[in-house]
């Protein structure tokens, strides 16, 4: 994997630890959308978009995941060693360009909008609250992360 595939690859993390405001999801989705197919060009792009204020918290993640993924990819191996407790992750398929799988990667990580009998939840604040009966399953594959982003600020 190229030094821009990985780079890429450390930003789809940041976008899979779920860290990105929704409202800012959108904005990096118009701008993954209108990306050329150049690897190059578009970590000049991601970089931008990183670059307010706003969004240094996200930028702090991405460069966690930049040396972790520099630091402890394994040339002669299948599989790419990711962080703390051994988590790993196969690499991607040669195919997939760098674009298509940040475009994925938002798609993936993408509430689905709420029908309109969830908007009184919306007028009262609550639509981030599950539903009676319904499990939620914390995603702690990057809890981690955040605790660490956390600290670090």
């Amino acid at each position: 994997m190229s030094d821009y595939q990985q780079s890429i690859q450390a930003f789809a993390n940041v976008i899979n630890s779920q860290i990105i405001p929704h409202e800012d999801l959108n904005d990096l989705y118009q701008t993954v959308i209108e990306m050329p197919e150049d690897d190059e060009e578009i970590l000049v792009k991601i970089d931008n978009w990183l670059k307010p204020e706003s969004r240094s918290k996200i930028q702090a993640v991405y460069s966690i995941q930049l040396s972790n993924l520099s630091d402890i990819n394994l040339p002669d191996s299948n599989v790419t060693k990711l962080g703390l407790g051994g988590t790993t992750m196969e690499p991607r398929k040669e195919s997939e360009s760098s674009k298509k799988l940040l475009i994925n990667t938002i798609k993936e990580n993408t509430p689905e909008p709420k029908s309109e009998e969830n908007s009184e939840d919306r007028r009262l604040g609550c639509s981030l609250l599950p539903r009676s009966g319904t499990r939620v399953k914390p995603n702690t594959k990057w809890l981690w992360l955040l605790g660490f982003v956390i600290i670090l600020l």
